[in-house]
């Protein structure tokens, strides 16, 4: 039976734009089939009363230095669109129109080349879909009315409601239809799953996930946060790969991080507006900043 990988995205999703491109090799190692589902984020956040661009200023800076360290990392010419966020149900329904044609994974590779590449937000409407389904083939006016269509805004709905069901609460998700478990950790360790993305995994395919040296950090970072300590097989993996002063730089990191964000996020602390403004008083440069952290970056690869 051909393992089926169920991929849940929303052309919204910083996240997904690398889910894209990393979930593929994945699939093709496994000889998995990847099934794409659109998932209304925006609907989704309006039901639990959640504003992307209401979160603290430093969350924000940093989650962007990170996107970009990603780009770095895996030589993807992302960047964020000057407008952003964007209203993404029509691009969504188009997906769905797209699957009727049999295209709807060159479509969703267009779309968001279009929009975290090139700058593109009229992907937002049909002004600037209907370029891109004719490239791929198909005649804008029959993809335009059947994206319009009572079925498809029915079908998006179901497909949210899926993923909902399913656990879902963010994108990309994505699920593996059958038990390969080291397809699920595989999976994992190369999405770059975060606590609001991708499905738990279980203590036994954390162990199981110890064979590169990759893994065997994230899996030590894994037991690190969960049970406050490293197991002897998980660090046995650890010494495969990494010295002594390595590992204990790893321990420190994953300590520093709790003992700064724990004070912070138990009593959900926001920035009052008298820290806001000291902020603005003197921002940092943006570009600055990030080529100073991919430097540094850079120089603490070059020294291991």
């Amino acid at each position: 039976m051909t393992p089926q990988i169920d991929f849940y995205w929303d052309i919204g999703s910083t996240n997904t734009y690398f889910a894209l491109h990393l979930i593929r090799p994945i699939a093709t190692h496994y000889g998995a089939r990847i099934v794409p589902h659109p998932f209304n984020l925006g609907h989704v956040f309006r039901q639990h009363s959640y504003v992307l661009m209401q979160e603290p200023r430093a969350k924000l800076h940093h989650r962007r230095v990170d996107l970009h360290r990603w780009a770095v990392r895996h030589q993807l010419p992302f960047r964020m669109p000057d407008e952003f966020p964007i209203k993404t149900s029509r691009a969504l329904r188009g997906a769905l129109a797209m699957r009727r044609f049999d295209q709807e994974w060159p479509y969703l590779e267009a779309i968001f080349r279009a929009y975290w590449e090139r700058n593109d937000a009229s992907i937002a409407d049909y002004a600037g879909l209907r370029p891109i389904v004719t490239r791929l083939g198909i005649d804008a006016d029959a993809f335009e009315q059947l994206s319009e269509s009572v079925a498809i805004r029915a079908e998006l709905i179901a497909e949210t409601d899926a993923g909902l069901a399913r656990g879902a609460f963010g994108v990309p998700t994505s699920s593996w239809a059958d038990a390969r478990k080291r397809s699920a950790v595989d999976a994992r360790r190369c999405l770059g799953r975060d606590q609001r993305t991708g499905l738990a995994l279980g203590r036994r395919d954390r162990r199981e996930s110890t064979g590169t040296a990759s893994s065997s950090w994230i899996a030590a970072v894994d037991e690190l946060l969960s049970r406050n300590l490293v197991e002897d097989a998980t660090f046995a993996a650890l010494k495969r790969h990494f010295n002594d002063a390595q590992i204990v730089e790893l321990f420190f990191l994953v300590g520093t991080h709790r003992m700064h964000g724990m004070p912070v996020r138990a009593p959900h602390l926001e920035f009052d507006a008298d820290t806001t403004a000291r902020m603005q008083e003197a921002p940092a440069s943006e570009e600055a900043t990030m080529k100073n952290d991919l430097a540094q970056m850079a120089g603490a690869t070059a020294r291991k």
